[in-house]
C-alpha cells in the first residue's frame, strides 16, 4: 500500500547546530537531528492515566490522569518529534493532545473521529510534526495537526466544513496493536493484534510506501 503527504515541510527542530545539510531520503523527506533522551520515557495503563518516567528515578516524575467523562484504558500514547506534545489514544474514538509547556493536568485540545469509529488503538507521531497516524476500529487515519479546528474556522467567517483528517486504505475493523514509521519517513508498518486486549483482529502486518508532495 502507499499514501502521499501533503505540504510536509519539515518543521525546524531544537538542538539542530550543524551547518551541514540533513540527509534526504528518495521520497524527498529530510532527516532532521531531533534531540531525544535517553532516560526519560512514557507507558500507558489500562485504567487510562499515563506517567512519565525518569529510570534513574524510583517514582514516576509526572502523572496524566484521565480526563472527566472520557471512559478508562489507554491502549497507545506517543510523544511528538520535538518532545513538547503527548498524543493519547482514548477508547472513546479520541486523541488526547497534552503540552509539556502548558501543563499535564487538561489536554489542550482533542481530536474526534465520527461516531462509531471504534476505540484508538495506537497512534504515531510523523517525523514532520505535522501529522499523526492513527488506528481506531474501523480504520487508519492520517490527521493533520495544523487544522485549526471547527471552532477556530467558525469564529474567523469560513463556515465551509473540511475534513481534517484523511484515510489510509488496507486495515478494516480490528484492533491495530503497533505503528512503526522510519526516521527518514519512506515506510510505515502497522500490525494488527489486540495484545490480550478485549477485541477481534485481523492478525495481519501491512507494509506502506509513503510518498511526498510539497504542496
Amino acid at each position: 500500500c502507499s499514501f502521499i503527504l501533503h505540504g510536509t515541510e519539515p518543521q525546524p527542530q531544537a538542538g539542530g547546530t550543524s551547518s551541514t545539510p540533513p540527509p534526504r531520503s528518495s521520497s524527498g523527506f529530510e532527516a532532521s537531528n531531533i534531540p531525544a533522551s535517553e532516560s526519560t520515557f512514557l507507558d500507558a495503563s489500562i485504567d487510562g492515566t499515563l506517567r512519565i518516567w525518569d529510570r534513574r528515578q524510583p517514582n514516576p516524575i509526572a502523572r496524566i490522569h484521565v480526563p472527566r467523562g472520557t471512559p478508562p484504558f489507554c491502549m497507545s500514547a506517543c510523544w511528538s518529534p520535538d518532545g513538547n506534545f503527548i498524543y493519547v489514544g482514548r477508547r472513546n474514538n479520541s486523541v488526547d493532545e497534552y503540552s509539556l509547556h502548558k501543563g499535564l493536568r487538561e489536554p489542550q485540545r482533542t481530536f474526534k473521529f465520527p461516531s462509531g469509529s471504534g476505540a484508538v488503538s495506537a497512534v504515531c507521531a510523523m517525523p514532520n510534526g505535522r501529522h499523526l497516524v492513527c488506528a481506531s476500529h474501523d480504520i487508519l487515519r492520517l490527521y493533520d495537526l495544523m487544522d485549526p479546528g471547527p471552532e477556530t474556522r467558525a469564529s474567523s467567517g469560513n463556515k465551509h466544513s473540511k475534513v481534517p483528517f484523511l484515510i489510509i486504505p488496507g486495515h478494516r475493523t480490528g484492533i491495530i496493536s503497533q505503528l512503526f514509521i522510519d526516521p527518514m519517513c519512506r515506510f510505515m508498518i502497522s500490525t494488527a493484534g489486540n495484545r490480550g486486549w478485549e477485541g477481534t483482529s485481523t492478525e495481519v502486518m501491512l507494509g506502506y510506501e509513503i510518498g511526498i508532495s510539497d504542496f
